[in-house]
């Protein structure tokens, strides 16, 4: 699976836009979901996240089962390390997600895990 991150975020911190049927998003830092945040959502899935694009804005997660007993050989016995998406960054583009990113902080975001878990709290 090949999701489009938003990659403003880093690789650890977990955010993602609540869902909103009328929104229209004005710019690109007033959508999506970070590499964080989609590593919660994939594991939950049981997929593993297996390496990104040089910028850091596509991830690639197979998932476990899908060649029985056979994803250590192919990408290691370890989960792949998040950050090796962002240790590439170059200075130009680090700063336009410096940018990206104060344009984001004027909308509303959450942490996935925390909004499931007090959805869950909730629901009980």
């Amino acid at each position: 699976m090949v999701v489009k991150t938003q990659e403003l975020w880093g690789a650890s911190k977990s955010k993602t836009r609540p869902y909103n049927p009328h929104h229209v998003s004005p710019e690109i830092p007033a959508m999506g979901s970070s590499l964080a945040a989609f590593i919660h959502l994939a594991k939950r899935h049981r997929y593993r996240l297996v390496g990104c694009m040089k910028m850091g804005f596509n991830s690639f997660f197979v998932r476990e089962d899908a060649v029985p007993n056979r994803l250590n050989p192919l990408f290691g016995p370890h989960e792949y390390d998040p950050e090796g998406c962002f240790r590439h960054v170059c200075p130009n583009w680090a700063d336009v997600l410096r940018e990206r990113r104060r344009a984001a902080e004027k909308y509303s975001w959450v942490d996935p895990a925390k909004a499931l878990s007090t959805a869950s709290t909730i629901a009980t």
